[in-house]
């Protein structure tokens, strides 16, 4: 018997005490209070039988070596329904779906009224389309006379390069600083060897 055990006996017994001071006296209120301190009384008791019971437990050993611990996780996953789920087959809904677009599309081609109102609505489209385009072509019109940008800017000639004006430029000489100075070094184009 542990000290719980004890305290939960000595309450139980104060609240039967008590509850009948109540009975005997009519006051209602230590009835109460002794009914609670008997409930108080039995929960003490319980709290001591699981002491009791977690004290005399003989906790089972187990060998951590032998144990896959990878494996253990993903079971514990798959009991918990965490991680991968399993995939369903789409082929059903794909089915369902085309079931239920030729089903719609029976039910328009049966009804007169619902087929004469699509044509309307396509013909409208088709109107719409075609007015989008004559107006697009109608704003692109361009005369070749006409300003475009800056009609008020006078065009400047464009200053001559240096390299066509200057005939004494040879192309094979580098300018000074890039590259090699000695032009015999450079091979032409038909005696270099390209490595295969």
């Amino acid at each position: 018997m542990t000290d719980q055990h004890t305290k939960g006996a000595i309450s139980k017994a104060q609240g039967k005490v008590e509850e009948g001071l109540g009975k005997v006296t009519g006051d209602k209120r230590r009835q109460v209070q002794g009914v609670a301190r008997q409930v108080q009384g039995d929960a003490q008791g319980f709290l001591g039988d699981v002491q009791d019971a977690v004290s005399t437990f003989e906790w089972p050993t187990i060998d951590l070596a032998s144990i896959d611990v990878g494996k253990a996780m993903a079971e514990a996953a798959a009991a918990a329904h965490v991680g991968r789920r399993s995939h369903r087959p789409r082929w059903p809904l794909a089915v369902g779906g085309l079931v239920v677009t030729g089903l719609a599309g029976l039910v328009i081609l049966r009804n007169d009224a619902l087929r004469a109102r699509l044509a309307r609505g396509a013909s409208m489209i088709r109107e719409r389309i075609s007015a989008l385009r004559v107006n697009r072509a109608e704003h692109l019109e361009i005369d070749r006379g006409d300003p475009i940008a800056f009609p008020a800017a006078q065009t400047a000639p464009s200053e001559s390069s240096p390299f066509r004006d200057n005939p004494t430029i040879d192309p094979t000489e580098y300018p000074a600083g890039l590259g090699s100075t000695n032009v015999e070094r450079i091979p032409d184009f038909d005696q270099a060897v390209i490595p295969a």
